[in-house]
């Protein structure tokens, strides 16, 4: 028996490139992914999503004396046009010397562990010497070292390719048979060597042990240059030869039509009762590859996980850097994308995912493994946030029923308790920056907050007497600002919308539902259909958690304001604002920020603007158009919304697919693709805009207006929940919160507070139990206040300042209960001048 020498080879390194494809098989019991670019296999994912155990597999075509072409650098590499929302992939590489054509078709298995790749070598010069076709696969085995053993084995007298470590092994078989076989070492003894050096396979080495190993075959081909690869994956050689054979005993041709009809029966049950919108928006190639790439990014073993994005694999040298990880606020939008296209169960099941891998202390982390271990333990609020907003989603879509509430009230509160413990800026924004709070971060807080107080008084019982207005308000917050809404109540709000439009114009009070909304107006909405669940006799809440919630929220609503300012800032995560129900569309705080945002990051072409974070930033995101489509719908704009989903059309790779940020190919020539592609985040975001842009336009539709002046005329019926699934999809603009500032300012023992304006009351939070000593008047008078335990270490008292008067100063400290200890420290908090501006622009 041959070894191969150069023991333990080089270490494989994984290319942090964009795919052009991915797939899957959606069998219930499917645990393989694929990936393809430039033309070959690569990122093989088994037995979970984020676990690479191929590196690649992709084929060399020599002539034994001169030629050594590999597929990948030497060949033009083309997607044929196939139905864009199945991933049955087939390739045509073209020879750039002209010398051969590969026409490849590849497909999983849809009954076992499977991936086969049939391939035709069409020789495009006959009576040359002829041609040899070579696969090379590099497995990646034995976890983050990546090694294992390889060698030429055999399974019920069949030659095969098999490799194993770490309790993984794959097995390369050829329909036909092989005529050669080697394992080697890569970079030492590996096929690729030896074919560059020798043209043909001189090294047939028998077996390469314990290192970084790759396989190499040379297979018999049919008359017509054809043949079928079948890479199979078990926990052991003899598994992985077992199912190698048993596909390979099937014809190729029944293989490919069991796992086409699999994505074409998931595609029409999606919502087959749906509108003609609906119908006809999954019927567009964009929609319909949007929805296979969030589908194949999900992982049937974990019902309601999926990865963020499939481009880098999880060996990457920077944990930070990989991709195969679940991303929280990518995984909401997705969730809701899938629920927006007709999917309902997919919400459910996320949510049901993300409540079993919820943190002790309520956090997410912003990326982790499938199973719910962290893999980055950065602090980021957002990624928190979102699914206390999808769970709200799915309340007021009639996704989770009153007794769905209850049991997912401890999710969201946990996760509330938790923002409400942290401010924006301790951690990192959307986009990893650290050292201040980011726009999108404080909104989706907001939100989050107002969702879990408007929970919080739904699982309690009712009140016995009336509660104000500004009590009981549901606020209308959306998810990835996406709200499903029947026809009826869409097509109602939007005439209430005009007509106050209309009527402020009239008055000279510019573009406003309200009297003036220059200053935004933290809003909100009653409740579609969400009666209170809570029952008799019912205290598994405590009274005053809602209106802490609530005025948490509204504190944290101070800090953006002061924040915001007048707007002019070139930050496009403003922008996002009026889809979490955060700020109004036609605010002049967001015109402002969309002049700034246009004059300092748009880079634009002709047919496709595009956007880039922030000035340092050397390329746009395509994520960046979507939310700016979503604000023109909001602010009744429609044309600029199609413009900006024909920009993210504009962004597409050679497959179709959408990278989180583009490369200066776009720049350069306007071409699609970049990095991080495809990106989850983007596909669900794009494809809720298609579809809310469809709504919109059936909404203008004759039948559309009928069915807005039945619903106005329906009276309270309006208010329903809508029917489950929806008919339209939009982002309700919110109706505004009564008052101007919030009620309270918080003051912390660490970070910096803001100012204690006239007229608040002062917050104390700290996270130990403690009774505060404190005095308005130099300690001439001293006041002692229990903390109040709203949460493990939350602990508050609010201390009436609202009479003081500005330049009055407050001092306290406090005593621990469990310790007895004093703080060593008197902390003082003057008042500051007049109150400060409210949600309206003027001073309340």
């Amino acid at each position: 028996m041959t070894d191969a020498p150069g023991e333990p080879g080089r270490p494989l390194r994984w290319q942090p490139t964009g795919k052009d494809a991915v797939g899957r098989a959606l069998w219930p019991g499917s645990a393989l992914w694929f990936t393809v670019s430039d033309g070959i296999l690569r990122d093989l994912a088994y037995p979970r999503i984020e676990q690479s155990c191929v590196r690649d597999f992709g084929l060399i075509v020599t002539d034994g004396a001169e030629l050594f072409a590999e597929e990948q650098r030497d060949c033009d590499s083309v997607l044929e046009p196939a139905d864009p929302g199945i991933p049955s992939l087939r390739l045509v590489n073209t020879h750039r010397g002209g010398r051969f054509r590969l026409h490849k078709h590849i497909v999983a298995d849809p009954l076992r562990p499977v991936l086969l790749m049939q391939v035709r070598l069409e020789d495009l010069a006959p009576g040359g010497p002829p041609l040899r076709l070579h696969a090379l696969a590099a497995p990646y085995l034995g976890g983050g070292a990546g090694t294992g053993s390889a060698w030429c084995g055999d399974y019920k007298n069949e030659p095969m390719l098999v490799a194993e470590g770490g309790g993984l092994a794959v097995a390369l078989h050829a329909g036909q048979g092989w005529r050669a076989r080697s394992a080697g070492f890569v970079g030492v003894s590996d096929g690729w060597q030896d074919l560059h050096r020798h043209r043909r396979m001189e090294w047939q080495f028998e077996r390469a042990i314990n290192g970084h190993v790759a396989l190499t075959g040379q297979p018999e081909l049919a008359p017509d240059g054809s043949v079928v690869f079948a890479l199979a994956f078990a926990r052991l050689w003899t598994e992985a030869g077992m199912r190698a054979r048993a596909a390979l005993l099937e014809p190729f041709a029944e293989i490919v039509a069991r796992y086409e009809e699999e994505w074409r029966s998931w595609l029409s049950r999606l919502d087959p009762g749906a509108p003609a919108w609906r119908r006809a928006s999954l019927a567009r190639p964009e929609v319909r590859r949007d929805l296979m790439v969030l589908k194949t990014h999900q992982t049937p073993s974990v019902p309601g996980a999926a990865v963020a994005s499939l481009a880098i694999p999880a060996p990457a040298e920077d944990a930070g850097q990989a991709c195969h990880l679940v991303h929280p606020p990518g995984l909401c939008a997705a969730a809701t994308a899938l629920h927006a296209a007709g999917d309902p169960a997919a919400l459910r099941a996320t949510l049901g995912y993300l409540r079993s891998v919820q943190e002790p202390d309520g956090r997410w982390p912003y990326r982790f493994w499938t199973d719910g271990m962290p893999a980055w333990h950065g602090l980021h609020l957002d990624g928190t946030a979102h699914p206390v907003l999808l769970a709200d989603r799915a309340r007021r879509d009639g996704v989770l029923d009153a007794e769905d509430v209850r049991r997912f009230w401890p999710m969201v509160r946990d996760a509330a308790l938790f923002l409400a413990r942290h401010d924006a800026g301790e951690g990192f924004d959307r986009w990893d920056r650290s050292g201040r709070p980011g726009f999108h971060t404080l909104g989706s807080q907001i939100a989050a907050l107002r969702v879990a107080a408007t929970w919080a008084d739904l699982v309690r019982p009712p009140p016995a007497a009336p509660a104000t207005f500004a009590e009981t308000v549901e606020p209308a917050l959306e998810p990835q600002g996406v709200a499903l809404l029947d026809a009826a109540l869409f097509d109602a709000l939007r005439a209430d919308r005009e007509a106050d439009q209309h009527a402020d114009r009239e008055a000279d009070q510019g573009p406003a539902w309200d009297s003036e909304p220059s200053g935004g107006g933290h809003v909100a909405l009653p409740p579609a259909g969400g009666a209170s669940v809570g029952s008799e006799g019912e205290d598994a809440v405590d009274p005053g958690l809602a209106a802490f919630l609530r005025d948490t929220a509204d504190a944290v609503a101070d800090q953006l304001d002061l924040l915001l300012g007048d707007g002019d800032i070139a930050d496009p995560d403003i922008l996002v604002l009026p889809r979490l129900g955060v700020l109004h569309p036609l605010d002049p705080r967001i015109e402002a920020a969309t002049a700034a945002i246009d004059r300092t990051l748009l880079m634009e072409r002709p047919e496709a603007p595009a956007w880039r974070r922030c000035e340092d930033d050397p390329a746009p995101w395509p994520v960046l158009a979507a939310e700016r489509g979503f604000l023109a719908l909001l602010a009744g704009r429609r044309e600029e919304a199609v413009r900006c989903a024909a920009a993210l059309a504009a962004s597409e790779g050679v497959g179709g697919l959408l990278p989180a940020r583009l490369d200066r190919a776009w720049a350069e020539r306007g071409e699609g693709g970049g990095t991080v592609m495809p990106d989850c985040w983007t596909h669900a975001e794009r494809l809720l805009l298609l579809l809310a842009v469809a709504a919109d336009g059936a909404l203008e539709s004759p039948a559309g207006e009928q069915a807005g002046e039945a619903a106005r005329g329906a009276g309270p019926a309006v208010e329903a929940a809508p029917a489950p699934g929806g008919a339209g999809i939009f982002a309700v603009p919110p109706a505004r919160r009564e008052g101007g500032a919030g009620r309270v300012v918080r003051w912390r023992p660490f970070g910096e507070n803001p100012p204690l304006r006239a007229g608040a009351v002062l917050r104390v939070e700290l996270p130990v139990a403690a009774e505060l000593h404190w005095s308005d008047d130099n300690w001439d008078r001293i006041r002692d206040t229990p903390m109040r335990r709203i949460a493990d270490g939350l602990h508050v008292a609010e201390l009436p300042t609202e009479t003081l008067p500005p330049g009055a100063q407050l001092l306290f400290t406090w005593r621990e209960e469990e310790t007895g200890a004093w703080a060593g420290v008197d902390h003082a908090v003057t008042v500051s001048g007049p109150s400060m501006p409210g949600r309206d622009g003027r001073p309340d």
